[in-house]
């Protein structure tokens, strides 16, 4: 059996998932701090969990008396006729099978026979059933689950009214706008993902909802800047998504990415490091995986729960006591004992790996929770209303700032004095202009931030 095909395998590979060690080469928002600590990440999935799970097996082993006098006998049996007197497989061969011994023999293998101890493989399994409900592709988000009996539980004050729903406690976060710039380091090349809008509404109206499609790649402050635009698919388009049913299979989206990537390797023999084959997934390269999950961030919310470890601490112990521990089977002493093992040994792994999901969870919260700083704030005053404008030399600055020119012209406000909105203007001529014309509007943004300060000190 393959290591990731054991019930400790899945689990470490959900592990993995939920703390997003694949994620490891996202250089953008908060994974540049997370990639920091990926090596106490990996440490803890791959060396803590284990001897933690073994750890709790051990002390959370039931004491069974039956299993107990199975072994005190097998031991006096060996010592009166000797080691010869098992099977290769533990049974008592039938010459001594006779007697008081093998009478008593008989008997004690009889009850022990439906006696299971608790095993790695039981607390791997149970965990990988709960934490499962509470993560899809990294982040947590409450899965949609249904039950035959009434297997959950609503926290409840005791009031007459309680309004729920599921995610109460959670922050609802847009990834259109938390990932519409996505930045990843790929064998020695910088690159960044960008979602461009594809053309400017009228009347503010919100674009129609499509697919992501390549518009260009280019290079900007050292790095690859793959802008894409979210739009419906031309006529065309469709037509050579069609010729590609039998080619490429998936989706529309996910032929466009193939498209995408065609169009990389033909157009930019540079960027061949980007369709290498990706570390984790083989099978694609570096650009589709990248794609696929900047496509998937862009179009799937997700939440951040404001207590998380409280959260799941109540959660695991009701999944404990209503889905670990029966009450009918109580009464029976022995599986009694094997599922109170359980519950303890789930425990006390679940706690450990929820105070540790809890620090990345509350360091999301921390961010999202942030007071934002005012990193900057302009102005936009007209001539006309600066006291003292050409007595202070404000007029000068303005007449020499070619930015401000360049704005207005932007603008439509040049008009038949074009020459003075040229780099080529004189300042005479646009300080007349600037006479003539008091109501155009200064932006601050176009100036160094000592002309903001002399520009504030006119008004009184």
């Amino acid at each position: 059996m393959k290591q990731n095909e054991t019930p400790l395998g899945k689990f470490q590979k959900l592990l993995a998932e939920m703390l997003q060690t694949d994620k490891s080469d996202l250089d953008f928002g908060a994974y540049r701090v997370v990639n920091r600590r990926i090596s106490d990440i990996k440490n803890f999935i791959n060396q803590t969990i284990p001897r933690a799970i073994a750890d709790a097996v051990e002390k959370a082993q039931p004491h069974n008396t039956t299993l107990v006098e199975m072994q005190q006998l097998e031991a006096t049996i060996r010592r009166q006729y000797g080691n010869h007197a098992f099977t290769p497989d533990g049974e008592l061969k039938t010459e001594f099978a006779e007697g008081e011994i093998g009478r008593q023999w008989r008997e004690i293998k009889r009850r022990a026979k439906d006696i299971h101890l608790l095993s790695d493989e039981d607390v791997c399994n149970r965990l990988l059933q709960f934490f499962a409900r509470y993560y899809d592709n990294g982040d947590f988000l409450s899965k949609r689950r249904y039950a035959g009996t009434e297997r959950f539980a609503v926290p409840h004050d005791g009031r007459e009214i309680l309004l729920h729903w599921a995610n109460r406690d959670q922050y609802y976060i847009k990834t259109a706008d938390r990932f519409a710039q996505y930045a990843f380091k790929a064998n020695g090349l910088a690159v960044q993902f960008k979602a461009e809008p594809a053309k400017v509404q009228k009347d503010n109206n919100q674009p129609p909802r499509g697919n992501f499609i390549l518009h260009e790649v280019r290079r900007e402050n050292g790095r690859v800047v793959a802008a894409f635009h979210q739009r419906e698919l031309t006529d065309g388009e469709k037509e050579t998504l069609k010729r590609l049913a039998g080619k490429i299979p998936g989706d529309a989206q996910t032929k466009l990415i193939a498209l995408a990537e065609q169009r990389i390797a033909d157009e930019h023999p540079d960027l061949q490091p980007l369709l290498a084959p990706h570390i984790a997934q083989r099978e694609k390269t570096i650009f589709t995986v990248h794609a696929e999950r900047f496509v998937r961030r862009n179009t799937s919310d997700f939440f951040i729960h404001r207590n998380l470890r409280a959260f799941l601490q109540r959660e695991l112990d009701f999944f404990l006591k209503n889905e670990t521990i029966n009450a009918d089977e109580l009464a029976e002493h022995a599986p009694a004992q094997n599922r109170i093992a359980a519950f303890r040994a789930v425990r006390a792994v679940g706690r450990k790996i929820i105070d540790f999901l809890a620090q990345w969870e509350d360091f999301q919260k921390s961010l999202w929770e942030k007071k934002k700083f005012i990193l900057q704030t302009d102005y936009c005053a007209t001539l006309g209303r600066i006291p003292n404008a050409e007595q202070a030399g404000i007029c000068k600055d303005i007449a020499d700032c070619d930015k401000q020119w360049k704005e207005w012209k932007c603008l439509g406000i040049d008009g038949k004095a074009a020459a003075l909105f040229s780099g080529k203007g004189k300042r005479k001529d646009r300080l007349a202009f600037l006479r003539d014309n008091p109501s155009l509007p200064v932006d601050t943004a176009n100036f160094p931030p000592e002309f903001k300060d002399r520009l504030l000190a006119q008004f009184p």
